[in-house]
């Protein structure tokens, strides 16, 4: 009984002053009183002295910086804030790990941010720092499990799957846009590394360090990509899977390397820290801001089922997502599976900051004529609110209904869900970044959203958001979106687009669409061939 005393008034002192300094999420303040005072808990501490990434972003576009200069001062920015504001609660916390009330403690730059694994005590007094904005439970992730899972046929013949040429991939291979020279990733389950259509492009078999392209922070020391289940395969087949030898193609950008960190549901538990911990790793895998070895994209099927209306503002994820893609990266979500209800898209792909950021993806059946949307598929609106199109929700949609692709031990599986549909996107995003490498990723996802095929009720709706990603239209389209000051934020009807300069600042794009076929000249500094 006298420890359940203490425990109360510990726990009314700490939500008695928590509002006037740390803001702590619900979750949080559940976890600190369900615990005994002894126990340990995660604990995500996000600092008020922070890089406003969002402002960084656009000013970034305004002065159309390059890809390469963006990287660098984004990583650069966010590194030093952390470096200068964080010694006061690290020193504190390794004060308390001497003591036995810290078991563990990581400093993180993608957001000013330090996670702790510590006593309900030491959180209360982290709590009463003016330093401290945000204090957050390290709570249990899951993914977007699919459905329908079965085994699929080998085919030792070419072949190519069907929402391949849904989503209008092959119409870019025929032009030479593979994915060549570009990287895909995915936070998943990891990848089965010796499967013959993913191997042999893996980053770590053609030049790099394994810990160059692979993070596990569950199993640190594991040299080589393994997939503690088979959903992570699956998911980075149909971003690039191809056997070379066969021909048999399950993949958007096949000839695209990959990178993956191997997270979500792994044995050992799977949590916000670990996902923040790969998207930093991704935005520069050899500590080196100097060097581009980050990807193009990153496709994630994760879902933080607890968090609630806390994603929305005070998110540790808002400012995290928004560094990935302020470096240049594109971040692809799957939409949940949770549909058909209204408003059950899973968190945190609710976060509306404009029209393309945490840009979450419906899945459609490619295999039915008219492409309906799966019963499953989670729906809009957001519920982090917002007006016209910042409300709506998914995004776009792609197949996901009954997709063949690549299961661990060289095997071929089919699965259904939109885990299916996100990776088909990020596929589409590596080949036109291949076209247009000047391009950011929220550039690409910008015009994948702005030219997708209306399905459903005209215009963009909660079901299908703006429609069937079409990645020949994106790329038809590439010089004529001008996505300089890059205002997404518009009404309903879509996104508005300010002035761009190509990458020369002199070239003028042309698109020729003649009877005789079409030609482009130059796509932001990048000469694309004759078509004729």
């Amino acid at each position: 009984m006298q420890k359940i005393i203490i425990l109360f008034i510990s726990l009314f002192i700490f939500s008695e002053s928590y509002s006037q300094q740390a803001q702590v999420t619900e979750r949080l303040m559940q976890k600190l009183n369900s615990l005994d005072p002894l126990e340990y808990t995660g604990v995500l501490i996000l600092l008020k002295d922070r890089v406003d990434i969002e402002s960084l972003d656009k000013d970034l576009y305004v002065s159309s910086t390059g890809i390469e200069d963006r990287a660098r001062i984004v990583i650069t920015t966010l590194r030093n804030k952390a470096e200068q504001t964080q010694s006061p609660i690290l020193n504190y916390l390794k004060t308390e790990s001497m003591i036995g009330k810290v078991r563990k403690y990581n400093s993180y730059w993608i957001t000013n941010m330090i996670y702790a694994d510590a006593t309900p005590e030491v959180i209360i007094n982290l709590s009463k720092r003016n330093d401290i904005d945000v204090m957050d439970y390290d709570a249990l992730l899951d993914f977007d499990r699919p459905y329908d899972e079965k085994p699929a046929a080998q085919h030792n013949t070419e072949s190519v799957e069907t929402g391949l040429r849904v989503v209008k991939a092959d119409l870019l291979w025929a032009l030479g846009f593979t994915g060549a020279g570009r990287t895909v990733m995915h936070i998943d389950t990891g990848v089965d590394v010796l499967h013959p259509a993913l191997g042999p492009r893996w980053w770590g078999n053609n030049g790099r360090a394994w810990y160059h392209a692979w993070f596990d922070p569950i199993s640190p020391f594991t040299t080589q990509p393994f997939d503690c289940g088979s959903h992570g395969t699956h998911t980075m087949g149909i971003m690039c899977g191809r056997n070379s030898a066969s021909g048999d193609t399950v993949g958007v950008a096949p000839d695209a390397r990959w990178m993956a960190a191997g997270i979500t549901d792994c044995p050992g538990s799977s949590n916000p820290s670990m996902n923040i911990a790969a998207y930093q790793w991704a935005m520069d895998p050899d500590t080196n801001a100097l060097t581009m070895d980050m990807p193009d994209v990153i496709s994630c099927s994760w879902q933080d089922p607890s968090a609630s209306g806390d994603q929305c503002t005070n998110s540790i994820y808002r400012t995290v997502l928004t560094a990935v893609e302020a470096a240049g990266i594109a971040v692809v979500f799957s939409a949940g599976n949770s549909g058909p209800s209204a408003s059950s898209i899973t968190p945190p792909k609710n976060i509306s900051i404009d029209s393309v950021n945490v840009f979450c993806v419906g899945n459609i059946n490619g295999n039915s004529p008219g492409y309906p949307i799966s019963n499953s598929s989670s729906r809009g609106p957001s519920i982090c609110g917002g007006t016209g199109t910042l409300l709506i929700k998914p995004e776009v949609v792609a197949p996901g209904t009954s997709v063949r692709s690549t299961t661990p031990n060289n095997n071929y599986g089919s699965n259904s869900g939109t885990s299916m549909a996100s990776p088909h996107v990020a596929g589409c995003i590596a080949l036109l970044k291949q076209a247009a490498p000047g391009l950011t990723g929220k550039q690409i996802k910008a015009i994948l959203f702005s030219t997708a095929d209306d399905l459903g009720a005209a215009g963009e709706d909660n079901t299908y958001g703006k429609g069937l990603v079409n990645v020949f239209a994106a790329f038809q389209n590439l010089g004529l979106y001008p996505l300089n000051a890059f205002n997404i934020q518009s009404p309903a009807s879509g996104i508005t687009l300010t002035s761009f300069p190509n990458s020369n600042n002199t070239t003028t794009i042309t698109w020729d669409t003649s009877a005789t076929g079409a030609q482009y000249k130059w796509v932001f500094g990048v000469l694309i061939r004759n078509l004729d």
